[in-house]
This record gives C-alpha cells, sequence and structure tokens, in this order.
C-alpha cells in the first residue's frame, strides 16, 4: 500500500481549534485529538471531509493506539504484527481451505463471490476473527468505529482514513497498490455481521509477492486523522457488542468455530 504522498488538511492536537496542511507522518506522530462528546467530533469529521473532498472517508475504531518503533501508529494486518506472517501462512491456507470446503457443500443463496474470490475469503476469515489474515477491518459507519473504540474501555481512538472513491465492491487500485472490499456486497445475505458493521476489508495489491510471501502494509499510510475519545461522562452512544457480532442469528457464526488443526497456530 503507496502512502499519501500529498499534504491533507486536519487538526493535530497541538492546533485543535485551526486546520493545517500536514503530511501523513505529522499526523502518524501525534498523540490525537481528545474529544469529549460526540457532536465536537462531528463538528471535526465534516470540517475534515469538506476540506479534503477528493478521499472518500473510512473509519476504524482502536481501544489502543499502538505505536511502531518510531513512535508512530501503526495499523497492520494481524497476521503481520510481531513477525509472525511465515508460521501463520500455512494455517491461513488450511483455513481458508476448511471455509471453502464449508461452503461448497453448504447450501445457502449468494455464495458465488466467496467461492470465486481468495481475498473474499480472508476477509471473512478476519471479520468473524476466525483466524490472523492479510487484511485489516474498517467501516464506513461512524457509530460502528466508536463502539470498537471504547465497547470495553472508557478511552479508545478512532482513525479517519483517506482512500479514493470505491467504484465497485471488490475494487482494486494498482497505482495504490491495495483492494477494497465491500463485504455487504459480496457476502451472503445470511451473513448479518458485515451488514451490521457496514464493514469493508482493505488488503494489499498484488497480495503475495514473487517468493510466495505474504506482502506486508500499513493502512496508518492513508491516516488522515487521529482522535482520542474520552467517554468517562458516558457521551458517546456505544452499539452494544451482540448487536455488532451476533452468534445464533447470524448463519455464518458456524464457520468462526476452529478445527483443531488450526488452534495449533493461534
Amino acid at each position: 500500500m503507496k502512502a499519501i504522498d500529498t499534504q491533507v488538511k486536519t487538526f493535530l492536537s497541538n492546533q485543535p481549534n485551526k486546520f493545517s496542511k500536514v503530511n501523513i507522518n505529522q499526523i502518524r506522530d501525534d498523540k490525537g485529538i481528545e474529544v469529549n462528546g460526540y457532536v465536537d467530533l462531528i463538528e471535526y469529521i465534516a470540517k475534515i471531509s469538506y476540506l479534503n473532498p477528493h478521499f472518500a472517508i473510512f473509519f476504524r475504531g482502536q481501544s489502543n493506539d499502538y505505536l511502531n518503533t518510531k513512535k508512530r501508529t501503526t495499523i497492520k494486518p494481524a497476521i503481520f504484527r510481531n513477525d509472525s506472517s511465515n508460521s501463520l501462512k500455512d494455517a491461513l491456507e488450511i483455513s481458508e481451505n476448511n471455509l471453502l470446503y464449508e461452503i461448497t457443500n453448504d447450501k445457502f443463496f449468494g455464495k458465488s463471490k466467496i467461492l470465486l474470490y481468495r481475498e473474499i475469503r480472508w476477509a471473512i476469515l478476519q471479520h468473524y476473527e476466525i483466524i490472523k489474515t492479510p487484511v485489516v477491518d474498517i467501516t464506513s459507519s461512524l457509530n460502528v468505529a466508536i463502539s470498537f473504540a471504547l465497547q470495553k474501555e472508557k478511552v479508545g481512538y478512532l482513525y479517519l482514513l483517506g482512500l479514493p472513491r470505491i467504484y465497485s465492491p471488490f475494487a482494486t487500485y494498482i497505482e495504490e497498490s491495495f483492494f477494497l472490499i465491500q463485504l455487504s456486497s459480496v457476502c451472503p445475505p445470511s451473513a448479518l455481521r458485515p451488514f451490521l458493521q457496514e464493514a469493508y476489508s482493505v488488503g494489499n495489491m498484488p497480495p503475495i509477492d514473487n517468493d510466495g510471501k505474504l506482502k506486508s502494509f500499513d493502512i496508518a499510510y492513508r491516516l488522515i486523522a487521529k482522535f482520542k475519545l474520552n467517554n468517562t461522562e458516558n457521551t458517546f452512544k456505544i452499539i452494544e457488542e451482540n448487536l455488532l457480532k451476533p452468534d445464533k442469528s447470524d448463519k455464518f457464526f458456524k464457520y468462526s468455530i476452529q478445527p483443531k488443526i488450526i488452534n495449533a497456530y493461534l
């Protein structure tokens, strides 16, 4: 994934009331604008969206702001964290083949795209937390991202990501070196979680190098704003976890049960 190579107009914690033209590393280095209320957050996002009309804005919420060795925000796929990608690649292939087998033999409407595209299978494995994959979950819903940021803690982080305008449910951006999947448009209607979370998945393009190894990437290269959300006064409305991650009502939940052979790698 290539970084945004132009300056963006955004807000930083040292000047929260005035936008600046900054590069991506300045945003990644920033500690995040502290926000204590929903309306204040909406005002920031509305201004950033207006100031950067060439981007489609997506969101990601996390309970922690993870930093690399340079003390910059990093948002990598789980499989590339802690240098574990090589040891987990075999487990990913096993899990993907298991999913492919189960879906092939199950009877339900809307499975054709899953059978055709490996990247969509990866997105499902990631989204249902079946195994670590080479893709990252993001959302078009601000409320969903806020809920993930504050689900378990009173303080969390919200990231605004600037991506090209999406032109297809499975869009590839060759010049930017990534793909973007709108899960609600490629998953069967019986898979409720992607619809409830307004979920998208991002991955490297191409995802595998000439030696057959998975290619790492960092979606923080597309960061256009970072917020530190403070919910000690319960000013943010949190969507309950059972609504974001239904189990029995979501027919795809059964695929999240790990085979024993996969558990050995986790």
